[in-house]
């Protein structure tokens, strides 16, 4: 308590108050006492004026009486502690004015100085002690609402539960609600209800603590997952008459674990289905963890006690097995994450290509644990290795294909020039053609004509002169045959029809 005290005191009787004041001043204590005589400026006083330690005030006022003006300060104000003054021996206004919020009640003409400073002193101590247990109740449900956590007390002889504000809310039921055994089991969820009878009177009997998580449905229609734990008081014939204990909500919780447990389910449904492998390896101890897909690619019995180190080693293809081993140690001296591609050769003789995917945990700076995946690419590596070979052999069709097709492109390109050539001759070839008939048929039309005139003449033919127009028709009709001759000839060559045929000569 401090050195010195502020008290207000409302109190319209003026003997009353001296006499108050009287015994006050007997207290060794530097107290200052401001009086009202009515509850309106009593209340002002305390709006007007936030430091006073102490509050006393008669129950019997012009503007108020009985517990009135305790609710009515309380109201104001609840932080200043509360001493109620009454004349009259029912004990019975006290109290209740205590349980209004009072902390404590002096009958008139019955208190001295020793008392006062007893009931001033005890008064703002109780007061200061509610405080600190209120702020902690509040922490406490604040802790409660976050962690979804409510409590409970049930009383078997009354069938009433004492229980917190969240656990009223957990359950879903009104704030007001006065819960009994019959809320709690209309709320266990039917599927569960037998299960926790079950274990609560397995609790009951052995009187050992009870936990269990089960289901709730919420009046709305929704369910909950809740965790009980309770703990019980038994008399000395074994009887329970109280239990204690907590409920949570651990709705989320059991989603994620549900969803962690489908994740689970699906990681393994998509490991077999891979065909991967999972392996964790102490290089320390030199131990190393395996799940039954590595036995399998191994061609071991799943839970045979084997050495997998030495396996591995030993598994490894002779031919490579020098390079895959450097491999490995880089990556471990690199305390680097590790993938790995390497081929063995089991005892069997089969020959496998794993892949094996790690990472490193490190102690004291070097490589203490590896712990990763390996899978059997046999058939993946086999079917790289037919595509390459597959590859080269058709890039080798295509390039041989590529030089007859430039071939053939020459050779089109050349025949096409060719074709340009003769194109440019033919117009060359008609014309010379041309003029070459025309010169034997000029010659042919004019001794037609003149052996026509030596007909119709009178005279008689001149039969030298008949002759030589003759000889030279002949001639011409010759040449003009040769020339057709030759003009069949280069028909047949353009074409490639003509049939060479070769003589021996003497030169």
């Amino acid at each position: 308590m401090n050195d010195s005290l502020t008290i207000l005191y409302i109190e319209d009787n003026a003997d009353d108050a001296y006499i108050f004041q009287e015994f006050v001043r007997h207290i060794p204590k530097q107290i200052h006492i401001d009086i009202k005589p009515t509850l309106k400026e009593g209340l002002s006083a305390i709006e007007s004026n936030s430091g006073y330690d102490l509050i006393l005030v008669d129950l019997s006022l012009p503007d108020s009486r009985g517990l009135r003006s305790i609710e009515k300060i309380v109201e104001l104000n609840s932080d200043v502690p509360i001493v109620a003054l009454t004349g009259y021996m029912d004990k019975s206004i006290a109290l209740n004015a205590i349980k209004l919020g009072a902390q404590d009640y002096l009958m008139k003409g019955d208190y001295n100085e020793h008392v006062l400073y007893k009931t001033f002193t005890y008064a703002i101590e109780r007061h200061n002690i509610m405080k600190e247990v209120l702020v902690k109740q509040e922490q406490l449900e604040q802790a409660q609402k976050i962690a979804k956590l409510g409590r409970f007390e049930y009383d078997y002889a009354s069938d009433q539960y004492y229980c917190s504000k969240e656990l009223i809310h957990i359950f879903g039921f009104p704030e007001d609600t006065c819960l009994t055994a019959k809320h709690y089991w209309g709320s266990v969820h039917t599927n569960d209800l037998e299960i926790v009878k079950q274990n609560v009177v397995k609790h009951l009997q052995s009187q050992k603590p009870f936990f269990l998580d089960h289901r709730i449905l919420m009046a709305d229609g929704g369910l909950k997952y809740v965790r009980v734990a309770m703990e019980s008081v038994f008399d000395s014939k074994g009887r329970c008459y109280r239990s204690m204990g907590t409920v949570q909500d651990i709705t989320k919780d059991y989603n994620r674990s549900e969803l962690l447990r489908r994740s689970q389910e699906r990681l393994d449904m998509a490991v077999r289905a891979g065909n991967i492998g999972i392996f964790d390896w102490n290089l320390g101890t030199g131990k190393i963890v395996c799940d039954e897909t590595i036995y399998d690619i191994y061609e071991r019995k799943y839970g045979e006690q084997i050495n997998f180190a030495e396996v591995f080693v030993e598994s490894l293809n002779p031919e490579t097995k020098e390079e895959t081993l450097k491999n490995l140690d880089t990556a471990i001296k690199g305390k680097t994450e590790m993938e790995l591609l390497f081929d063995m050769v089991l005892p069997s003789g089969t020959k496998k290509y794993i892949q094996t995917i790690a990472q490193f945990q490190l102690k004291d700076g070097r490589v203490a644990r590896m712990f990763g995946m390996i899978r059997d690419v046999t058939a993946r590596v086999e079917a790289d290795k037919l595509r390459d070979s597959f590859t080269k052999t058709l890039e080798a069709e295509v390039k041989t294909r590529t030089l007859e097709l430039q071939q053939t492109k020459d050779d089109l390109e050349i025949a096409l020039q060719t074709e340009k050539e003769l194109s440019e001759l033919k117009p060359r070839f008609v014309a010379t053609a041309s003029h070459q008939f025309r010169t034997p048929l000029s010659v042919i039309q004019s001794n037609v004509e003149l052996i026509s005139m030596l007909h119709e003449s009178d005279t008689s033919m001149d039969e030298d002169l008949f002759n030589k127009a003759e000889k030279r028709i002949e001639n011409e009709v010759k040449r003009m045959t040769d020339l057709m001759d030759d003009v069949l000839i280069l028909g047949e060559f353009s074409s490639n029809q003509y049939q060479s045929t070769f003589k021996k000569t003497i030169l």
